[in-house]
């Protein structure tokens, strides 16, 4: 399985990666799910989808 993020995911992720504080309980959760999600990749490839 591969990990597939929105663009505002990838910007969330990008800037815990980065070290920016996580300033809303949004943030917060769309992270936690992200993380949940990581648990499952097995390939060391990251997809960013555009919202429709």
């Amino acid at each position: 399985m591969r990990l597939v993020l929105t663009r505002v995911e990838a910007k969330i992720l990008y800037a815990y990666l980065k070290g920016k504080r996580i300033s809303s309980v949004r943030e917060y959760i769309v992270l936690q799910d992200i993380m949940s999600r990581l648990e499952e990749v097995t390939e060391n490839k990251v997809v960013i989808e555009d919202e429709d």
